[in-house]
């Protein structure tokens, strides 16, 4: 409730200027309250990962898309680290290559890219993924060439290293900022890397080419990356329809166009999980991205339903008065 000084302020005069109707009626109208800071965000998160079964670290990064406001933390067990931790990429540098792709095809499409990538993102099959950097990248060191596009754009955390195909040769050793952490490692793979911060910056990248046709890639690419590609890149990471992680924490039928990565490592066992997307919510557009990691095993299903449980109250944030 808010005092309505300019319909209430006639109505005071009239009672100061009265002999005998010296009380005034005060107008009193209804306004939704203000939407809680991006740190009251923050501890919620934290609450419900405290709250949750799982014991391992939890990364993640939001960025609200219309107030350009962003959140970025790591958690575990009661302890914050700084951010911008290390994590085995997996399939989530598929979102790289998409890039990478398109600022080296001609318009249009050719049908042949397309249907690669579709089993790239949509499937999340790694052999369309080579045949992409081989066919229109380079057939040897197409890697390099994605890691070097995106340190173009800023990205230092961020590489490929060599193909996805069993026994593809290490083309180089990165060493980032990332990675020569002392304090926290997930002992991330020599193949590929990247962090929360890197893919939200290359997500918030593709949402303003797409958007406006501008942002950091028309700046550093020029017009390698057109509108209307990046849009194709958001319809790719659209299709792409798991039902569990973040989108599994979203109401039926909200657009969400993301990539998401594990993998079994050499023991057998999955150690990290990754997450990262647009989401197309009625109040405001925002990115997310989560990436979690646990050196002795990480169980799906626990990780699973906190992922869920997070993505939930973010979309309740920036969509529930």
């Amino acid at each position: 409730m808010i005092l309505d000084i300019e319909k209430s302020l006639p109505i005071v005069e009239r009672a100061l200027q009265s002999a005998t109707e010296r009380s005034a009626l005060l107008v009193i109208g209804e306004v939704s309250p203000p939407r809680p800071s991006l740190d009251n965000l923050e501890v919620l998160l934290k609450q419900i990962i405290d709250r949750s079964k799982f014991d391992g670290l939890t990364e993640m990064f939001i960025l609200d898309l219309e107030k350009r406001e962003e959140l970025n933390f790591a958690y575990e067990r009661g302890v914050s680290y700084d951010p911008g931790i290390s994590f085995t990429a997996a399939s989530t540098i598929k979102i790289p290559i998409m890039t990478s792709v398109f600022r080296r095809l001609e318009e249009p499409t050719p049908q042949t890219a397309a249907d690669l990538m579709i089993k790239m993102v949509e499937r999340s099959e790694n052999p369309p993924a080579d045949t992409l950097m081989e066919v229109f990248l380079d057939p040897n060191i197409g890697p390099i060439f994605i890691t070097q596009d995106m340190q173009e754009i800023g990205l230092q955390n961020t590489f490929l290293a060599g193909h996805f195909y069993l026994g593809a040769p290490l083309l180089q050793r990165y060493s980032t900022p990332a990675n020569q952490r002392f304090d926290y490692t997930t002992d991330p793979d020599v193949y590929n890397q990247t962090t929360t911060t890197d893919l939200g910056m290359l997500l918030d990248d593709i949402y303003q080419c797409a958007q406006t046709g501008g942002g950091t890639f028309a700046a550093v690419y020029g017009d390698a990356i057109s509108q209307s590609e990046c849009q194709l890149i958001i319809t790719y990471l659209t299709q792409n329809k798991i039902a569990v992680l973040l989108q599994a924490g979203l109401p039926d039928g909200t657009n969400f166009g993301h990539k998401h990565g594990w993998i079994t490592e050499g023991d057998g066992l999955i150690h990290s999980i990754l997450d990262a997307g647009i989401v197309f919510s009625p109040s405001s557009d925002y990115i997310v991205v989560i990436a979690m990691y646990q050196p002795t095993q990480l169980i799906f299903d626990v990780a699973n339903l906190l992922a869920a449980q997070l993505s939930t109250a973010i979309y309740n944030y920036f969509n529930i008065s």
